[in-house]
């Protein structure tokens, strides 16, 4: 469990000591925090459980190019999807934005990236989610996997640096999550 003054700490980083306004009735600071979901749809229900628990989300928008997950090949509609949750949150969400890491061969890959990056930055995103498909999927022409170090994600490792944007990364999974789903592997 986290200390109070931990959560301070990640309360203001991710969502800014004004975004953390609450009912007079509750702590300033959101007790809990979840740094991890993936909410697309203004729901009341949900809005209104953070309220009532003192909570606090931030939602990362997602980018595959998986065969068998249509709807996930472009960033910018779960972008979308993002900002409307967190316009409905009264101040109880945050939002992650997301690049695809495709075309990293290509000219102008990381300048592309960092323009779209940038206006998600303008749209309120306060870390950017580095796709883990980097390492353990995408390969360059000549066969080798694409690394996280690469220096092709140098200029933009630069931007959220300058930008004083956190990353947030899943740089492997474990060999259960690439097995089918059975009684003793609920990954």
């Amino acid at each position: 469990m986290m200390r109070h003054g931990a959560l301070v700490l990640i309360s203001l980083t991710l969502f800014g000591a004004s975004a953390c306004r609450v009912a007079d009735t509750v702590s300033p600071v959101p007790r809990w925090i979840d740094a991890h979901v993936h909410l697309f749809q203004p729901a009341p229900a949900v809005h209104e459980m953070l309220q009532r628990r003192n909570m606090a989300v931030m939602t990362i928008a997602l980018v595959w190019d998986y065969p068998g997950y249509p709807g996930f090949e472009e960033a910018d509609p779960w972008h979308r999807r993002a900002i409307d949750f967190v316009r409905h949150a009264e101040g109880r969400a945050a939002w992650c934005s997301t690049f695809k890491p495709n075309g990293w061969e290509g000219e102008g890959f990381a300048r592309r990236t960092i323009v779209e990056l940038d206006e998600t930055f303008r749209n309120g995103a306060v870390a950017v989610k580095f796709n883990k498909d980097v390492g353990m999927r995408i390969k360059s022409r000549d066969g080798k996997f694409l690394m996280p170090d690469d220096p092709v994600f140098d200029p933009i490792w630069e931007l959220l640096v300058a930008r004083n944007k956190t990353l947030v990364t899943h740089l492997a999974d474990t060999s259960a999550a690439w097995k089918p789903l059975d009684p003793s592997n609920v990954e």
